[in-house]
C-alpha cells in the first residue's frame, strides 16, 4: 500500500530547484544488504540447502539429473543463455553519514531518462546518492568522474549535504530489458528434460517487485509439480 501525505518543506525544496511538479508519498524502503541474508535464514530453517558454485550453462545443471532449475542470475544470465534484450545498466553511488536527512528525494529528468538525475535516500544508517545509468558499460569500477558527478547534483538539491561525510563509492549493474522475463521453458539435452523458470530483467526496480515476481515464480512451479503428478510440499 502507499499512503499518500505531503511535506511543505519538501515542496518548497521542489520550487527552489526548478522542478515542476512533485508528488509525496509514505511507503516502505527495503536495505538490500539487510534484507536478502534475512530472507536466506528463513529460507535455511525451512531445509533449504544453499551452494555457492560457478555454473557455465544450463546443461551442466542438466546432466546433475535436476527436474526444474529456477534462473535468477540477473544480468549475468546471458551467459547461461544468449539474450539480445538483456543489457548492463552500470549504475554509481554515494554513501555518505547525514542523518539530519529524513525524506528520500527521487528526480526524473524527461530528457536524460530514468536514473540519471539526482536521488538521495536514507537508510538505517547512512544516506545514499545516486544518479548513474549507463546502458551497455559493464564496468564495475567506480569511476571518479561518475562520483563528483553524484556528489555535485545532490548538494544542488539538498545543499546541506555539503557538510556531510562521505563514506564510500559502490558501483554495480542493472539487469535491464525492455520487459522481465518470467516464462517457463522445456531444455532438451539429448533424451533429457528439464524445465527452466526464468526471472531476471528486472532493472533498477528488483527490490520493489521481487514478491510478486516470485510469487508468479512459484505458481509457474506449481503447475510443473502438478503435471509431473507430484503433490508441492513447500511451506514457503
Amino acid at each position: 500500500f502507499i499512503i499518500v501525505t505531503c511535506f511543505p518543506s519538501i515542496c518548497s525544496l521542489l520550487l527552489y530547484v526548478n522542478f515542476s511538479y512533485g508528488w509525496f508519498t509514505t511507503t516502505l524502503m527495503i536495505e538490500g544488504q539487510r534484507y536478502l541474508p534475512w530472507l536466506m535464514e528463513r529460507l535455511k530453517e525451512r531445509g533449504v540447502i544453499f551452494y555457492q558454485k560457478t555454473i557455465g550453462s544450463f546443461r551442466e545443471l542438466m546432466n546433475t539429473g535436476v527436474d526444474v532449475i529456477v534462473n535468477c542470475t540477473g544480468v549475468r544470465s546471458g551467459e547461461l543463455q544468449p539474450d539480445p534484450d538483456l543489457r548492463a545498466g552500470r549504475g554509481q553511488i554515494v554513501k555518505v553519514d547525514a542523518p539530519w536527512i529524513k525524506h528520500f528525494i527521487l528526480t526524473h529528468d524527461l530528457e536524460s531518462g530514468v536514473y540519471n538525475s539526482p536521488y538521495i535516500i536514507p537508510g538505517s544508517s547512512l544516506v545514499t546518492l545516486g544518479g548513474i545509468f549507463q546502458v551497455g558499460n559493464w564496468s564495475e569500477e567506480n569511476n571518479s568522474r561518475d562520483h563528483q558527478n553524484v556528489w555535485e547534483e545532490a548538494c544542488k538539491l539538498v545543499p546541506s549535504l555539503k557538510h556531510a561525510r562521505i563514506m564510500n563509492d559502490w558501483s554495480g549493474l542493472r539487469p535491464v530489458r525492455s520487459k522481465v522475463r518470467l516464462e517457463r521453458e522445456t531444455l532438451h539435452n539429448g533424451a533429457a528434460k528439464c524445465e527452466v523458470i526464468h526471472n531476471y530483467g528486472h532493472g533498477g526496480f528488483g527490490l520493489t517487485i521481487h514478491w510478486g515476481c516470485a510469487m508468479e515464480a512459484a505458481n509457474l512451479f506449481g503447475e510443473i509439480v502438478e503435471q509431473k503428478g507430484r503433490r508441492p510440499l513447500s511451506r514457503l
